[in-house]
């Protein structure tokens, strides 16, 4: 079978799982905790593509990307600009009361709150759009730093479903409470009934006995 019969295959396959679930949804009056489960178990049935995978699947996506990659370094240098504007504004301002170095880091927390984070999140976005369209080219049997640090940032919230505290039921144990608790600032877990701990690269060896190289390709 041919490249572009499989990728066709692929995509009908998708889209079909995408309408059954919407059509299921619309016509049955399922009780919650039993969808909650069927869709748990769909989704590990499920072959979780990479964003790589995805690109191969869709090329028709890259001239898009490609447009958003550019669009987005314009943001970027522009908001850039803008927080070395407020920044020499904080810094070249005669302040009184000899309260300098007071005033100087309230300036510095309020850019950095209003404008510092959203630059960091650009920056993030760029570096995710650029690996996907420009992978770094890896040696044989060696797996580059770039690519364990995306896998590593890949979100909990996409591997397990959270409750609005941001716990998710621990698979390692046996629970009815949710006590595996996700830091989403740090993007770690660490479960308060059994004690595991661990970032989405040592979840997934943990959780589908994959090897690190395996877990690491599963994430990217």
């Amino acid at each position: 079978m041919s490249l572009n019969s499989e990728t066709s295959i692929v995509k009908s396959s998708l889209v079909f799982e995408f309408k059954l679930r919407g059509f299921m949804t619309e016509k049955f009056n399922i009780d919650k905790s039993f969808e909650d489960e069927l869709e748990k178990e769909y989704k590990n049935s499920l072959h979780h593509f990479s964003d790589a995978e995805l690109i191969g699947i869709f090329p028709e996506a890259i001239p898009y990307l490609k447009r958003k990659l550019g669009y987005r370094k314009k943001q970027h240098k522009q908001l850039a600009l803008e927080v070395l504007v407020d920044l020499s504004k904080v810094y070249c301002r005669d302040y009184k009361n000899g309260k300098e170095d007071l005033a100087r880091w309230f300036g510095e927390e309020v850019v950095k709150v209003f404008k510092g984070d959203d630059l960091e999140k650009l920056k993030k976005e760029i570096d995710k759009l650029k690996f996907l369209l420009y992978p770094p080219k890896q040696l044989p049997n060696h797996i580059a730093p770039q690519i364990i640090e995306r896998a590593k940032a890949v979100p909990f919230d996409s591997l397990l479903k959270l409750n609005r505290a941001g716990f998710a039921i621990c698979p390692f144990h046996q629970e009815k409470s949710p006590s595996l608790h996700i830091q989403k600032l740090k993007n770690i877990a660490y479960c308060f009934g059994c004690g595991w701990s661990g970032d989405t690269i040592k979840f997934l060896m943990a959780s589908n006995s994959l090897t690190f190289r395996d877990a690491v390709a599963r994430l990217t």
